[in-house]
């Protein structure tokens, strides 16, 4: 049988866990579906979660070559072994962010070119990654991934 199991305070819930849905929330009686864990914002600070210890993103996949780069998983790692390989990326959900990180690069270059769901700002058009080492983090607003830091090239 599903089961919702919930913790209350003196102030309201504390945590909720909804069994149809598989998901837990944190200081809300209603999680949304889309996510594992919501978590309600601070009404003072704004803040939702406070780690004291390290963050692990478990999930990685691996881009070999040309071809699209995936979206379900916070990290990819770029691997290219000779020339040039164009990439792509599909559209994210708004404020998921993507993390890319050139692991093997024997020979050419991996590049997202003109692609319209990408923001590099400064009028770039290109986001470039021929050597090991170098990254970049990107975010989903509005519609487009927007380049927020890393070492790759843009041009």
């Amino acid at each position: 049988a599903k089961v919702d199991f919930q913790v209350y305070s003196d102030t309201g819930i504390l945590v909720h866990s909804d069994a149809p849905n598989h998901s837990v929330g944190i200081g809300k009686n209603d999680p949304s579906a889309s996510f594992m864990l919501d978590v309600i914002a601070d009404a003072t600070t704004g803040g939702s979660i406070n780690s004291a210890g390290w963050l692990a993103l478990s999930t990685n996949d691996t881009r070999t070559g040309a071809g699209a780069v995936g979206v379900t998983t916070p990290v990819t790692f770029l691997s290219n072994s000779s020339g040039a390989s164009a990439l792509t990326i599909g559209n994210g959900t708004n404020g998921q962010i993507k993390i890319l990180v050139c692991t093997v690069m024997d020979g050419g270059s991996m590049a997202f070119t003109s692609q319209s769901n990408i923001q590099l700002g400064g009028g770039g058009t290109t986001l470039t990654f021929d050597s090991v080492g170098e990254t970049a983090i990107l975010m989903y607003v509005n519609s487009k991934w927007q380049l927020l830091a890393g070492t790759a090239a843009v041009s």
